[in-house]
């Protein structure tokens, strides 16, 4: 640094900045000031008053008046280190601006903004910015909050409540958002943010449970509400539009969820998951406050009251189950529902495993509603596809009509009226009406049907696990003779072969040996009586006659009505029916 070859005071430096030449120049000013008192005094000491010096012989005057500029002398701005500019506004700065000098705003630079921070983090007193902050590096808050607004002050000591802040507890482990709470209170507030992600790729669960993510409210506030109210843990909304070429063709398909939750068994390891669920809701009762209705889980799917979009399906609530994989599947449900009471001091009024309500309350329904649709696709490896399965069930009550394969099924409130089981019967149609089968000799099965095989067991045939039904099919009932004597020694359920009375006739013979012997046109008139009829004729010679003889033919159709071919048989006036037994 240059100084004064005498006072050894510093020289102004055009590099340096212009703090540091006031600082120089009021230092000279200051040592000038005491040279000269201290001249001042001695030349009154020595000299009269009047006299006169050449400067030449004063010491250091002629250099130190060198260093003062005269009063009309002019530099270069770049050679000026500090400029003062008459009727400048308060607040301007002389600077370049464009190539240009002239007055401005003052402006900092980054490293004079990071030297202003440094200064007021060694600083003891409170600092108030009235414009923004920008921080190259980090902000350290050496465990203290970040407050936004606290209604007793900016510089107060946070004993009040109404202030709202962020801060880090260290026993948690937790951020907290406090709004219009003590210091450090438990997080109260919301966060709103575009997206937020929370990953963790090193949880360990071997010192206690791990979440992710928990949402906890846990108010005790009790006040009264004005109207119907909400308080939900959380509350997610999807409001993004479709696509414009949103479409039901593939590659086109948007598909929109309010959340979507999974959780997938990745990567291999020995040990075994014993649940592992997509999402598990939990509702519970867990204190002395009463409850209207409790859900495990509430899902609601619907359209709102002004829409006009159509919807192809619509679904409260969809379950699906698929296998992908090779792996072995031990039950594969697609959905399960468990009902437990669990104490001896429960008191359930009813206890329903699934509850399907059907509410129409307008619109216009095209077709018949059904409560429980099921359907089967694929073969199911040959497997029979069974609708529903009953364990342990002792009754079902079901009210309206209930049809198995097209047919009604039997019951108090439609059973034909004195039909009882093992009751035989014919209908006009090709059907067994509901609660009868078709009387063909079938082998039926006595569990399916205990109180048909309790009536009539094996008479028909059959063994007791496997007995047959009576076969009505082209014959007709007779009554059992039960002591008449029409039928004698018959049993219950005995076939009984077609036979007619015998057939008898009478025809005479000419002489002892001679033919049968018809007189000029009496074909059979006293010669032949009954089923009998004159044959062909033939030639003979007859003793002491003459004329054509003729044989004798048996020919039942003379006196009743006959029938012929492979299918012949003795039978009553009859119309064809179905034969059917009562179940």
């Amino acid at each position: 640094m240059a100084v004064t070859p005498n006072l050894n005071l510093p020289l102004l430096d055009s590099e340096e900045k212009v703090s540091e030449d006031h600082l120089k120049i009021n230092q000279f000013v200051e040592a000038l000031d005491a040279r000269l008192g201290e001249f001042a005094t001695t030349v009154a000491g020595l000299a009269t008053a009047g006299h006169s010096h050449e400067m030449s012989k004063v010491q250091g005057l002629a250099k130190a008046l060198d260093l003062l500029a005269s009063k009309d002398h002019r530099h270069k701005l770049n050679d000026l280190v500090d400029v003062e500019v008459e009727d400048a506004p308060d607040g301007k700065v002389l600077q370049k601006i464009a190539g240009k000098w002239g007055l401005g705003d003052r402006g900092y630079s980054v490293p004079e903004i990071n030297g202003i921070v440094n200064e007021l983090a060694n600083t003891t007193q409170d600092v108030k910015f009235k414009k923004g902050i920008s921080v190259g590096n980090d902000v350290y808050l050496n465990n203290k909050a970040i407050i936004a607004t606290d209604a007793d002050g900016e510089f107060t000591d946070r004993s009040g409540i109404n202030i709202d802040h962020i801060y880090h507890n260290d026993t948690d482990n937790a951020w907290h958002f406090v709004s219009d709470d003590s210091y450090r209170a438990l997080g109260n507030s919301k966060l709103v943010a575009g997206r937020i992600d929370l990953l963790n790729t090193v949880a360990t669960m071997a010192p206690s449970d791990h979440w992710l993510a928990r949402i906890r409210a846990t108010s005790t506030n009790t006040e009264n509400i004005p109207t119907n109210r909400q308080f939900n843990c959380l509350n997610i909304e999807n409001r993004q539009l479709a696509p414009a070429n949103g479409s039901n063709d593939a590659g086109s398909r948007f598909f929109k969820r309010g959340g979507y939750l999974a959780a997938f068994a990745d990567g291999a390891s020995p040990g075994i998951t014993y649940e592992m669920s997509g999402s598990h809701s939990v509702a519970r009762q867990r204190g002395d406050s009463d409850i209207r209705y409790l859900y495990g889980q509430f899902m609601q799917g619907g359209s709102d009251r002004n829409s006009t979009g159509n919807v192809d399906s619509l679904y409260g609530f969809r379950s699906h189950s698929y296998v992908d994989g090779q792996g072995q599947v031990g039950v594969l449900y697609g959905g399960h529902i468990s009902v437990n009471p669990n104490h001896a001091d429960a008191d359930v009024t009813y206890a329903r495993g699934l509850l399907i309500h059907m509410d129409y309350d307008g619109g216009t329904v095209e077709n018949d509603p059904i409560a429980l649709y099921q359907n089967f696709d694929g073969a199911w490896s040959g497997k029979k596809k069974i609708g529903i399965y009953q364990n342990e069930v002792q009754e079902n009550h079901l009210t309206g009509k209930t049809y198995i394969n097209g047919n009604e099924v039997l019951h108090k409130g439609n059973a034909p009226k004195g039909k009882v089981p093992g009751e035989f019967f014919y209908v006009a149609g090709p059907t067994a009406p509901a609660g009868s089968l078709i009387a063909n000799g079938a082998v039926f099965d006595p569990q399916v049907y205990p109180e048909l095989y309790a009536a009539i067991g094996t008479t028909y045939g059959g063994t007791a696990s496997a007995p047959r039904l009576p076969d009505g099919r082209g014959v007709v009932a007779r009554g059992l003779d039960l002591g008449r004597g029409l039928d004698s020694g018959r049993q219950l359920g005995t076939y009984q072969e077609d036979a007619i009375p015998n057939i008898t006739g009478q025809f005479s013979v000419a002489g002892n040996t001679g033919p049968i012997a018809f007189p000029a046109g009496q074909s059979n008139a006293g010669h032949v009586s009954g089923a009998f009829k004159r044959g062909r004729s033939y030639s003979a010679i007859v003793r002491n006659t003459g004329g054509t003889s003729y044989g004798a033919e048996l020919d039942a159709s003379l006196v009743t009505r006959t029938t012929s071919g492979p299918n012949a048989e003795a039978r009553m006036k009859n119309i064809a029916l179905t034969p059917c037994i009562q179940y």
